[in-house]
């Protein structure tokens, strides 16, 4: 009987993580993965990501986060893109980020991580402090743990400003 309830939480536990890379958008030949990760004391109700002319990210994308580890994958074409605007609450207005420090690129083919996203809202003065940090370790554990298809078959990168050699030092040893 404990034989067939481990096989049976095995099978489950298996089928359960191979859905979650079929829900994922196939990619087409310019596109890859980018994974959105945020902490901090609220998440984010609309995070607007934009290129030079469009807007790809719109509050009902938004709702699919990882309400306990604060992810989501999305699917954008390659290029250079910035966080933009960022509204914690229907009732907030958006708090505008800043240029210089929320900038990335998405490479075709691959999962692209530009470091998480750190809001944190100063209720006494309504104020947003808010900043990126690499945590690319922490990010690749959850994708194993949620998306391991996707680990498998998608070379997965930093995007964000400056350079981490981090994952290819990693597969090489």
């Amino acid at each position: 009987m404990r034989a067939l309830l481990l096989f049976s939480i095995f099978l489950v536990s298996f089928f359960s993580q191979a859905e979650s890379y079929k829900n994922l958008p196939k990619l087409k030949s310019n596109q890859g993965y980018f994974v959105v990760s945020y902490a901090g004391n609220y998440p984010p109700y609309h995070l607007s990501i934009v290129s030079h002319d469009a807007f790809f990210l719109s509050k009902e994308d938004v709702s699919g986060f990882d309400s306990k580890e604060g992810y989501k994958i999305i699917v954008l074409d390659e290029g250079q893109y910035k966080f933009s605007r960022l509204k914690l609450s229907k009732r907030q207005s958006y708090y505008k980020l800043r240029d210089y420090e929320f900038v990335f690129t998405v490479t075709a083919g691959k999962v692209n991580y530009a470091g998480d996203l750190m809001f944190e809202y100063h209720h006494y003065n309504k104020s947003v402090t808010s900043s990126v940090v690499n945590h690319i370790s922490k990010t690749y554990v959850w994708l194993q743990e949620h998306y391991p298809k996707l680990v498998d078959r998608h070379e997965i990168i930093y995007s964000g400003l400056g350079e981490d050699e981090f994952m290819s030092f990693y597969f090489n040893q």
